[in-house]
């Protein structure tokens, strides 16, 4: 993970994102941000959160808007996005920051471990090991969620290659997750595709029928989520 990198961009990741994703999906970067908090908040309600890689606390908004009775911890490896998202000030919100290696709480600490597009600035040769340490933080029945960008979308490719922060990452393809998630030990993983359709005025009566296509590989990002526990 480029710590030195994020911090650089600190000041001005939202613009720089926004940026990035608007023109080719019609939407800003808050909405990307509030759309995963949208699609798992049923999991989020009344457990302690830990974000690991929570950047500037943008996800952290977006729990505390559409989410009740929640804990929420963010980490991250880059200082100064930890000082904007204290500044930020979220009322039920904890930031602090993270060495790259050992997630600073104790063993069964949390409910869900939520990951937003984090693991493809991860070396791939680190995925198992991150995901061990975050096994390891998490509860009997607690579960990892983790959103990812998918390789196989053309137009996230698009976005990805004219992200300045994005220069050089590797993205991560689903079932590859699945497989790193399972041999960290979780017993239980599934996977749904998100992101169908850009978010233009043509394309917005389409927007409630992306539900039904959850298992096709094309959507522009995915999620996984690990329980601890078989169920």
């Amino acid at each position: 993970m480029r710590k030195a990198e994020f911090d650089s961009f600190a000041n001005d990741y939202r613009n720089i994102l926004t940026q990035t994703v608007q023109g080719i999906s019609g939407a800003d970067g808050d909405y990307f941000s509030e759309y995963k908090i949208l699609e798992i908040k049923d999991l989020l309600v009344g457990k302690k959160i830990l974000d690991f890689g929570c950047g500037d606390g943008n996800s952290a908004r977006f729990i505390n808007k559409n989410v009740k009775d929640y804990q929420y911890f963010g980490i991250d490896i880059s200082g100064k996005s930890i000082e904007k998202a204290i500044e930020k000030n979220i009322s039920g919100c904890s930031f602090s920051h993270y060495d790259g290696e050992t997630i600073p709480f104790e063993d069964n600490y949390f409910d869900i471990v939520f990951i937003s597009c984090v693991f493809h600035h991860i070396e791939s040769t680190k995925h198992l090991d991150v995901l061990k340490e975050i096994y390891r933080v998490l509860n009997e029945n607690g579960k990892v969620i983790i959103f990812e960008h998918n390789p196989l979308n053309p137009f996230t490719l698009k976005a990805v290659h004219d992200c300045p922060f994005d220069i050089d990452v590797k993205l991560v393809c689903a079932p590859k997750m699945r497989r790193r998630i399972y041999k960290a030990g979780f017993p239980f993983v599934k996977t749904r595709f998100t992101l169908f359709f850009p978010r233009k005025p043509f394309f917005m009566k389409f927007l409630g029928f992306e539900k039904y296509f959850y298992w096709c590989f094309l959507g522009a990002q995915y999620y996984c989520i690990g329980q601890k526990t078989k169920i």
